[in-house]
């Protein structure tokens, strides 16, 4: 769902996201872990190239996906 969002730069989606479900607050239990991502989306300018340079998955269930726009 993140990946599709970013790839079609729809990030107010993103930032609509359900933050009161279970797996929600697991994955992001304080805002720090989500906003800095959220600020950095309004920082992308229309000609930028998204690029994800990590998709890997550590310990067989914590996503460590990461993206860059330039």
């Amino acid at each position: 769902m993140v990946a599709d969002a970013l790839d079609a730069r729809d990030f107010g989606r993103l930032a609509k996201i359900d933050r009161n479900g279970a797996l929600f607050r697991l994955a992001h239990p304080t805002p720090d872990h989500l906003m800095p991502a959220l600020y950095c989306l309004g920082l992308v300018d229309p000609t930028d190239r998204l690029t994800f340079f990590n998709e890997g998955i550590d310990l067989g269930c914590t996503s460590m996906r990461s993206f860059i726009f330039s």
